[in-house]
This record gives structure tokens, C-alpha cells and sequence, in this order.
């Protein structure tokens, strides 16, 4: 009789330790959660800038890129490498090509799904 009484105590200790761990993980998601949240909002706001802007970035190798930069009312072109970077010239403005509205341009995933599905149908048929 003991024996069953000292049996049912442990399965209810495994049992309760079993809701701590989970309640312990959840606790531990939901910290990470909003965690990430406050250092992407934090990381956004600390990259804006009101006066400096990247038009472009064209890759010339691995690690060397050419950039477009719009610095008040001048355009800058420098040269950046891993450890360096160059001042290369001034542009005017009338010799770019500048899109201002590159939110309008981008892709909404549900419109290219609604896309691909289309095709799969027509396909089928």
C-alpha cells in the first residue's frame, strides 16, 4: 500500500514538473519574442537618416562594391572595399537615373502566389 501511494506522489511530481518546463519555455518564447521586436525597432530608428541616403549599389567583385550616395542635395560616388573606402566623384543630378518610390515597386508575395496558382490551373485544364 505504500508503495502505491509513494508511486502515484512521483507521477504526480513528473506531471507537475512537466507543466513547470512548460510553462518555463513559454515564458523563455515570449521574452524572445518581444526581445527581437525592441531590438528591430531600436536598429531602425538608429540607421535613419534625414541627410544621407544609398541610390545605389553595384557589386564590382566579392568584396568591392561602387555606391551612389545622396548627401543633402549632391550625389557622391565612392568606391568600398572590406577595409577601405574611396571618394571617386560627384554626379549631377540630371545624370541619374533615380527611382524615389522604391516601396511602390516592391513584390507582394500574395499577388505572385495568386499568379503562380493561376498558371498551375490553366495547366491543368
Amino acid at each position: 500500500m505504500i508503495y502505491l501511494v509513494s508511486g502515484s506522489m512521483s507521477a504526480l511530481q513528473n506531471v507537475m514538473q512537466l507543466i513547470g518546463v512548460i510553462i518555463i519555455f513559454i515564458i523563455i518564447l515570449i521574452a524572445t519574442y518581444y526581445t527581437t521586436k525592441w531590438i528591430g525597432a531600436t536598429g531602425i530608428a538608429g540607421g535613419r537618416s534625414k541627410n544621407i541616403k544609398v541610390i545605389e549599389t553595384y557589386k564590382i567583385s566579392q568584396n568591392k562594391f561602387i555606391q551612389i550616395l545622396k548627401t543633402g542635395e549632391k550625389y557622391i560616388v565612392i568606391g568600398v572595399s572590406k577595409d577601405h573606402i574611396e571618394y571617386l566623384t560627384e554626379l549631377d543630378a540630371d545624370e541619374l537615373v533615380v527611382e524615389e518610390n522604391t516601396e511602390a515597386a516592391a513584390v507582394n508575395f500574395k499577388d505572385v502566389f495568386a499568379k503562380i496558382k493561376e498558371k498551375h490551373k490553366k495547366k491543368e485544364q
